[in-house]
């Protein structure tokens, strides 16, 4: 998005400075061109970023949810493998006497 800039009403401001009015014609010129090339950001560019940063945000905490159930079910797999395996162990250990 652009910045509106007004060439004429900025040639006519250095002309009452006292600068030459093709020369202030030639800077306003000039200052358009460079206003224009620049990247400048605008309220409405700002209002993008910081709706993509919301929807980032949401779908990141949407990530980490889904992971802390993965985990939580892999935590929950491996303590039952090794209770199992405890178990087995346990009943291949001599008895008394």
């Amino acid at each position: 998005m652009s910045t509106a800039f007004d060439t004429l009403k900025y040639a006519q401001a250095l002309e009452g400075l006292g600068i030459e009015p093709r020369q202030a014609q030639g800077m306003a010129r000039a200052l358009a061109d460079a206003l224009e090339s620049s990247a400048l950001a605008t309220k409405d560019d700002i209002a993008l970023v910081r709706d993509d940063l919301k929807a980032a945000r949401l779908e990141l905490k949407q990530d980490v949810a889904s992971l802390e159930v993965r985990l939580l079910w892999r935590m929950v797999t491996i303590a039952f493998l090794q209770a199992g395996l405890i178990v087995t162990l346990i009943k291949f250990l001599p008895g008394p006497g």
